[in-house]
């Protein structure tokens, strides 16, 4: 005779096991309903502790980028259309934050910057020759008085719409500036009299300046 041993159950360890077959059945049945409330739930617990709630969000995206980006790269692809009107509308209501940005992005990709706009005028030669003709419109109205000499590897940056200044490309493209409605000219001709400002370039600026007036 062969006995078999089975195990035997308490009765707490079946009432706890028909009790768990008994919250499936109602958790399939009732999954929409618990969703929304669980939601709702974890909403008015991120109001009411939103230091927690932020302190942990915070660990979570330092472990977890790698998930994140995908997500947004696939939410993104998913809803383009909802996003560029986001964009569109955002972009008119804070004007300043977008030209901010565009600074940035065009510092931080200068050669990226200048390849697209190469590509564009390859691509649009009809259009390269009206807006050189109205560049050239535009420089006839533009005196060219220097204050310093030319050197080597220099550009020419006009401080006002009279008087240049002879100043190193890479300072001359550090400020994204228009001579013409005066963006950005004050924070690039501060760099530019701070550059002048040197020993080894106060004596030209100042012979030409004296010769001028």
């Amino acid at each position: 005779m062969i006995q078999l041993c089975l195990p035997l159950f308490s009765r707490d360890e079946i009432k706890r096991t028909k009790l768990r077959i008994k919250n499936k059945r109602y958790h399939r049945k009732h999954l929409e309903q618990i969703s929304k409330y669980q939601r709702e739930y974890q909403r008015q617990w991120q109001k009411m502790n939103r230091d927690k709630s932020r302190k942990y969000q915070r660990r979570w995206a330092k472990t977890h980028r790698k998930e994140i980006n995908e997500a947004r790269k696939q939410w993104w692809a998913e809803n383009r259309d909802h996003c560029r009107e986001y964009l569109r509308q955002y972009q008119q209501k804070h004007p300043e934050i977008r030209k901010a940005g565009k600074e940035r992005y065009n510092l931080r990709h200068s050669k990226i910057v200048k390849e697209r706009i190469m590509q564009w005028r390859r691509d649009h030669p009809e259009n390269m020759k009206a807006t050189q003709s109205k560049h050239k419109a535009k420089r006839r109205y533009l005196g060219f008085v220097p204050l310093n000499p030319y050197f080597e590897g220099s550009e020419a940056h006009h401080v006002d719409k009279v008087h240049v200044v002879y100043i190193p490309k890479s300072l001359h493209e550090s400020i994204y500036h228009n001579v013409w409605n005066g963006h950005g000219m004050d924070k690039i001709n501060a760099k530019v009299f701070e550059w002048l400002s040197q020993e080894s370039r106060t004596v030209p600026l100042l012979e030409v300046m004296s010769a001028t007036s």
